[in-house]
């Protein structure tokens, strides 16, 4: 188990430093990653996906629509409810970005042969569904 989280923050550190090239943070990336896979998500809807409280999300949020990356709406019913959407810059970036994380991962994992590396794809996979 203590193996797992390692690898799960060495992980984490590897695809955190592509992104701090662009300014962002591995939480905006996951963010970025959660409202790009809907045409819209809740502020609460985000938070539970991702783990953490409305106040995070909602500064990350910020920090994100200060860069032009994803727009917030209000709900048509309940203007209390807030979705976030994200912009083609936000698109686009992501699209930049996610294959020079591919090439860091490929490079960090490259000691490890390749059946290795498949055997744990299979397991967190499997651990995942």
């Amino acid at each position: 188990m203590l193996a797992k989280i390692k690898t799960n923050r060495e992980t984490r550190k590897v695809i955190a430093d592509c992104l701090r090239k662009e300014g962002l943070l591995l939480s905006h990336w996951l963010l970025l990653g959660v409202v790009a896979t809907d045409k819209r998500k809740s502020m609460s809807e985000i938070a539970d996906m991702l783990e953490v409280k409305l106040p995070l999300v909602s500064r990350y949020v910020k920090e994100l629509k200060s860069r032009g990356l994803v727009k917030v709406i209000s709900d048509d019913q309940d203007k209390r409810t807030k979705y976030v959407i994200i912009t083609q810059e936000g698109a686009d970036l992501l699209q930049k970005i996610e294959p020079d994380i591919k090439v860091a991962l490929k490079q960090w994992l490259s000691h490890i042969p390749r059946e290795h590396v498949d055997i744990y794809i299979n397991v967190i996979l499997l651990l995942g569904s």
